[in-house]
């Protein structure tokens, strides 16, 4: 939700990867010049975002997700 900075692996090692805040799962960054090929003649590297809930968070995010849920009706599958 607010954007985040993840090391990726990629083809030449490890790289920073900026996470946009919003992103949401399913969304594909792209990481120039970072993906197979000759070296001079690279590819993109392309880092697909997933994003993961905790399996057991603690009560006060637990109160804070539902609060947020009774003060903002917000539906996934509708329409903006």
């Amino acid at each position: 939700m607010n954007g985040a900075e993840l090391e990726v692996d990629t083809v030449d090692g490890k790289v920073m990867l900026k996470i946009p805040a919003g992103v949401t799962t399913g969304t594909k960054l792209r990481i120039k010049g970072k993906g197979a090929g000759k070296q001079d003649e690279r590819g993109h590297h392309l880092a697909l975002i997933k994003v993961v809930m905790p399996k057991d968070p603690p009560p006060e995010f637990k109160d804070s997700v539902e609060l947020l849920a009774k003060q903002y009706h917000y539906n996934p599958r509708g329409h903006a």
